[in-house]
């Protein structure tokens, strides 16, 4: 490629064949053919360089035969004295004229200039001509030599004339382009110019919304700032600082699947911040809420714990996961489960606390309640160590006879009964279970004024020094105290399965048959 007259390097080149086949190399633009299967063909070259317009050229194949009888192949063509002729600003022509040589080619011999054939020429501005001698273009952009036989053309070779452009105007700049002149930017060893640029409006407040890309755009802490940035009503909502590329964020970024759920990211100030998602609606009410205010749902976040309170002993209403352990609080109620359910000043350790202090209710108060029941050996607890500590509660091991009147006919105690507390001013009958396992052991205190009868059910007696009898009898307050009996089942005895009673002093029981 030529500027004019000058080579001009960094083009690179690429070709297109018809009729024929080759390669292009695509740093020196040589063409390389290497067949032709066609009588004629062609070959598009294209030119291209960043920056400019991409240039083609097309160049003619012809195949030639080898003549009669086997004479060699005769080729004719024509030789431009110059390949480019270029009009300078002054309008001087080099060269000042062109001319054009016939040339003749026999087989694979050198070619050489001949005077046969008809040699024409036309310029761009005229008709086709004669050849008689050099030519000058005058104002043409382009001259055609043509090599004739009769009226078939044997070769034809276009010189193109080119001009230097005028001496430019220079500019006059306004002054803020000027100043984007002066604004250059090093990248890759280019210097691009850095502009300023606004997009926006003034609001009736007098501030600023828009955006704003450039050198020296905003103030912030008495130092201009280099970048891209985002204005609201005066307020910096987004920027990217050119000189160290950090990007900052403070209006409100909306992700959504419809108007009633999204999530939004927003900084609005140091008090209003961070992630909120909503469904249904329901902005009063986000399931989460990251920054400013932590929370998922109704529940809060901190760095220890996920709930409704960080205080271990006065929380509020609701459920809250700590670190240590998984919290229930409602009212005077309170459920806590883990590694550490007290406070540290208490000095205690314990996994699990429960408590239950709902006064004035018209409902029972339950603690825990345990009901295991199946097919095999059902244990509720198993204390494999340590103490079971009573304060001020009571174990109630079975029923609670609270009064019976002299109508009743009695009170079948269960297998699962331990501990029987009867209040009756009139007589009542405890019937033993029928079918205990041995060691059975049940505890009847007499706190009321009326006899407790003690009666074995089925073949069962009641066993006492040696003897077995129908029945038991807890029949008066030994010295003015309260009765408390144990009874014992212990298996078979005189040929009878037997209990036996026992209490603190003989007088308050008596046996009989009757």
């Amino acid at each position: 490629m030529y500027v004019g007259t000058t080579l001009d390097g960094a083009w690179s080149f690429s070709g297109s064949f018809s009729g024929c086949t080759g390669s292009v190399n695509a740093s020196t633009g040589a063409i390389t053919v290497t067949g032709l299967t066609a009588d004629s063909g062609s070959v598009t070259v294209t030119a291209m360089k960043r920056g400019y317009a991409s240039l083609t050229a097309v160049y003619s194949l012809s195949k030639a035969y080898p003549g009669p009888n086997g004479e060699p192949a005769v080729v004719y063509s024509v030789r431009p004295s110059a390949d480019v002729i270029v009009k300078d600003k002054t309008g001087t022509f080099t060269p000042a004229s062109i001319s054009c040589e016939k040339l003749k080619q026999i087989g694979n011999s050198a070619p050489y200039v001949t005077t046969e054939k008809t040699l024409k020429y036309q310029l761009s501005d005229g008709n086709l001509t004669d050849y008689t001698g050099a030519v000058s273009v005058g104002s043409a952009t382009w001259i055609e030599f043509t090599l004739y036989e009769g009226s078939t053309v044997l070769d034809r070779e276009r010189v193109p004339v080119i001009a230097d452009g005028k001496d430019g105007i220079d500019a006059n700049l306004l002054d803020w382009i000027e100043e984007w002149n002066g604004n250059k930017t090093d990248v890759g060893r280019e210097l691009i110019i850095s502009p300023r640029m606004v997009a926006g409006k003034k609001e009736s407040s007098g501030k600023f919304t828009g955006v704003m890309f450039g050198r020296d755009m905003i103030e912030v802490d008495g130092v201009m700032q280099t970048g891209l940035f985002g204005m609201k009503n005066g307020d910096l909502t987004f920027s990217i600082d050119a000189q160290t590329g950090d990007a900052f964020f403070g209006g409100t970024v909306l992700v959504r699947k419809d108007a009633k759920n999204f999530v939004t990211m927003n900084y609005k100030d140091t008090d209003d911040w961070g992630l909120k998602g909503v469904i249904d609606g329901n902005e009063d009410k986000p399931v989460f809420q990251l920054g400013s205010v932590n929370k998922i749902g109704n529940f809060n976040i901190t760095n220890s714990c996920i709930g409704k309170s960080t205080d271990r002993d006065n929380p509020t209403a609701g459920m809250s996961l700590y670190e240590e352990f998984i919290k229930f609080k409602e009212a005077n109620r309170l459920s806590m489960i883990g590694s550490n359910v007290y406070p540290l000043s208490t000095g205690l350790k314990g996994v699990a606390r429960f408590i239950n202090k709902d006064y004035n209710r018209t409902l029972t108060n339950y603690g825990v309640e345990v009901d295991v029941s199946g097919a095999n050996e059902n244990i509720a607890i198993d204390i494999l160590n340590g103490d079971v500590k009573l304060g001020n509660g009571v174990v109630k091991g079975g029923r609670y006879v609270l009064k019976y009147t002299s109508s009743l006919s009695g009170y079948q105690i269960g297998d699962d009964d331990e501990y029987i507390v009867c209040t009756n001013s009139s007589k009542v009958d405890l019937k033993l279970p029928a079918t205990p396992k041995q060691g059975k052991t049940i505890w009847v205190k007499q706190l009321g004024s009326g006899m407790v009868g003690i009666i074995p059910q089925g073949n069962h007696k009641m066993y006492y020094r040696g003897s077995n009898y129908n029945w038991g009898l807890i029949n008066d307050k030994s010295g003015g105290v309260t009765v408390l009996a144990m009874i014992t089942f212990i298996g078979n005895v005189n040929g009878a399965n037997c209990w036996v009673m026992n209490t603190m002093d003989v007088a308050g029981i008596k046996f009989g048959d009757d």
